[in-house]
């Protein structure tokens, strides 16, 4: 038997030069082309986000010089149907001052939107208190709740404050407590809760009804998307929705949508800002049972 020792290390030294060599120069080759494909990526897509921005602002100027025309349609409307009108004429002035409003509702609730894609988010927003957002909003919604023959049930959280404009909050509480009366089977129960979940905020709007298909589900917050054939509902124009979206991620919240045999439901969760471990405590308020009763 014999045994033979070689040296490699003056072939393994050279193989590592050639390999480091050779990452290098693709490293360097690969550069240009990269610089080169972004600035062509940016020339290309330079028309379209032009001709987006474009189509925003469209939106934004044509929802804005509507309002006016259309507010003084509506009164003039208004007007003629306190006069004295035969009952055809009356009947037509009735659709004019119906479809009116209907249109001044899509233009609002487009202005809303394009304002939403056009502004900066605001940086700075004050303390405001969920609770009472959401508990006003529950008290305003019980006559029309209790006009659609469906109870309105809501427990909620005290003390529960998060950093946000409060107009804006309640105008989300809002739209899901419309569309929870608006899509909810008749009879049944529409429930709100909004509670502490860790460091969250977690607001809950529900409603019994005929599920939601998945596929529906994933483009429940598409502007003008509606699925007509899972909620049975005609009425609309398929933006509430989309504004409530635009107000969370305005929020730095999330939003998702749920929906099973059992309900349908929108879940929002909030941030809740940090507590300074030295300020004073604040007494606790009586908590809201489902009827809004003290506790």
């Amino acid at each position: 038997m014999r045994i033979v020792f070689a040296d490699m290390s003056m072939e393994t030294e050279t193989l590592r030069k050639m390999v480091k060599s050779q990452l290098m120069i693709v490293f360097v080759a690969l550069l240009p082309l990269l610089g080169v494909s972004i600035l062509l990526s940016r020339w290309a897509v330079a028309p379209v986000e032009k001709a987006w921005k474009q189509q925003r602002q469209f939106l934004s100027d044509a929802s804005h010089e509507l309002k006016t025309p259309l507010t003084v349609i509506l009164s003039n409307a208004e007007l003629l149907e306190a006069s004295e009108l035969d009952e055809r004429p009356r009947r037509w002035m009735e659709n004019i001052r119906a479809e009116s409003g209907r249109m001044k509702t899509l233009v609002e609730e487009m202005l809303t939107l394009a304002r939403a894609d056009n502004a900066p988010p605001a940086s700075v927003y004050g303390e405001v208190s969920l609770s009472e957002i959401a508990l006003d909003c529950a008290l305003s919604f019980e006559p029309v709740a209790f006009e659609a023959g469906k109870p309105l049930l809501y427990e909620i959280a005290p003390e529960l404050k998060v950093s946000g404009d409060a107009e804006k909050l309640r105008r989300l509480v809002s739209i899901l407590l419309d569309n929870a009366l608006k899509y909810g089977a008749d009879g049944g129960a529409v429930s709100l809760t909004l509670e502490r979940a860790e460091r969250q905020a977690k607001l809950t709007v529900s409603n019994p009804g005929t599920p939601i298909p998945p596929e529906t589900l994933s483009h429940i917050f598409e502007r003008f998307y509606r699925g007509d054939a899972s909620r049975g509902e005609s009425s609309g124009f398929g933006l509430g929705l989309s504004i409530a979206d635009a107000i969370v991620r305005e929020h730095k919240a999330v939003i998702r949508a749920e929906s099973d045999e059992t309900s349908t439901r929108f879940l929002v969760l909030f941030p809740l800002p940090k507590r300074n471990p030295k300020a004073p405590s604040v007494p606790k308020a009586p908590d809201v049972d489902a009827h809004g009763d003290s506790t």
